[in-house]
């Protein structure tokens, strides 16, 4: 039983009993106050957490494994401004979706929550926020008893080596490479609580807007493939069309597989699939591998043979990479029959060391950013549109922006922990949808 004493604080029966403790002393302070958790604390809890998830995972993984990774038509998961998240933080938000059934893939943080609430006027003072006729807007929160999630927030600090002056990587790269020299680069890693928008009360605060989120960001119909149709992904087969990619990829043969001696990548022609969308699964797979190459990542190690601990891990970040790639361009993903075991042989590493998980996820989170760099870049010159920059400049002065475009905090305003892209809420297809008429059309 616990009462309550005359400052408010909890007082347990038991200790009613016990001689009085000096007020201010260590031991009362210990009493009443938790110490804050540190970044390595936070850090590990974070680890534990999508260790937990990743075995959840593959431990549903059985038999013949015919379900695709991530449910079907599920998009990639963004902040509430619509900058995608990469790497770890697009796994394990990907996986938290399909366990607790969210609909629409938009996290936030609760400061930004509380943000939406409040608006600036001319003269820049936050006010309540408004409708168009004036009226106060209902408030938004999240909903009691709900938990945060763990992402990972990359930030860079750019400091002069004479002055000590800290300037933006923005301003970063506009300097020539004898002015960059004059500069220290300074990374480090934090540890940010966050929310999904159905974890909020917005769909009946702000219908409308969850409306607009749900369109643009709930599950999409992934369109069928008939009889005799080929699923078709243009960027792709320009990039095999224009021998693109980082080594040559050749359609040939009844098995696919990444040669490192080559180098080079060989895949069967489309025809060969059950599913034709799986040709393009398969090929992000090898492709993966490709990017271990001694010329670029350098990540694979010719002494791991087949069956070695160190050939199940790169099939794990192939894996992985693949079912990231094919979920960020609305491509099912279904599981190579043969890599299930090497899957299944990590669990007892992610069981004894949660942290194992960061490792291979750095790697998937450098694989796949190559990976879709190219796409990108590939789907633009196809579309002939210019990539816009979607942050807005009013919004920009309190932020600093690494190399991966993750938002800095330098005031400590609440845009800090949301990898700040500017988009308000009225604004409409954000970046990564600039392709998606190329992502998949019947021939």
């Amino acid at each position: 039983m616990v009462r309550w004493n005359k400052q408010n604080r909890p007082k347990s029966v038991e200790a009613e009993s016990k001689p009085a403790v000096a007020a201010g002393s260590s031991e009362s302070r210990g009493r009443w106050h938790s110490k804050p958790e540190s970044v390595k604390e936070k850090e590990d809890k974070a680890y534990d957490k999508f260790a937990d998830m990743l075995i959840k995972k593959l431990e549903g993984f059985e038999g013949n494994w015919e379900k695709p990774w991530f449910d079907v038509g599920m998009q990639w998961p963004k902040s509430i401004y619509g900058k995608p998240y990469n790497g770890m933080n697009a796994l394990n938000l990907s996986i938290l979706c399909e366990f607790e059934g969210y609909k629409i893939p938009i996290f936030a943080t609760h400061d930004r929550i509380f943000a939406m609430n409040f608006e600036k006027d001319e003269n820049g003072n936050r006010v309540p926020a408004v409708n168009n006729a004036g009226e106060k807007l209902p408030f938004v929160h999240v909903e009691k008893g709900q938990s945060a999630f763990p992402v990972f927030l990359s930030q860079t600090n750019i400091v002069h080596k004479d002055t000590k002056q800290k300037i933006s990587y923005a301003d970063y790269v506009k300097l020539s490479s004898e002015e960059q020299d004059n500069y220290n680069i300074y990374h480090n890693m934090k540890v940010y609580p966050v929310f999904n928008v159905d974890q909020t009360n917005l769909k009946e605060a702000r219908p409308e807007l969850y409306d607009k989120l749900l369109q643009e960001h709930g599950p999409k119909e992934i369109p069928e493939i008939k009889e005799g149709e080929d699923y078709v992904f243009a960027p792709v087969d320009k990039m095999i069309a224009d021998n693109s990619w980082i080594c040559p990829i050749k359609i040939t043969g009844n098995r696919a597989f990444f040669r490192p001696g080559a180098p080079e990548i060989c895949v069967p022609d489309k025809a060969q699939f059950p599913h034709r969308d799986q040709f393009y699964s398969t090929l992000f797979h090898e492709m993966t591998h490709s990017t271990g190459d001694k010329d670029h990542l350098n990540r694979l190690n010719p002494a791991d043979s087949f069956g070695s601990p160190g050939y199940a891990r790169e099939e794990l970040v192939a894996e992985i990479g693949k079912a990231l790639t094919c979920q960020r361009y609305g491509i099912p993903s279904h599981m190579k029959d043969d890599t299930l075991p090497y899957l299944k042989s990590w669990l007892s590493s992610l069981h004894e060391d949660p942290k194992f998980i960061k490792t291979v996820l750095n790697d998937v989170k450098l694989a796949t950013g190559m990976i879709a760099s190219r796409i990108d870049e590939v789907s633009l010159k196809i579309s002939e549109n210019t990539k816009l920059d979607l942050r807005d400049d009013d919004d920009d002065d309190n932020l600093q922006y690494d190399e991966d475009d993750n938002a800095i905090n330098v005031d400590g305003s609440h845009y800090a922990a949301d990898k700040k892209q500017g988009e308000d809420e009225g604004k409409g297809k954000k970046e990564g949808e600039q392709h998606q008429e190329h992502r998949c059309r019947h021939r």
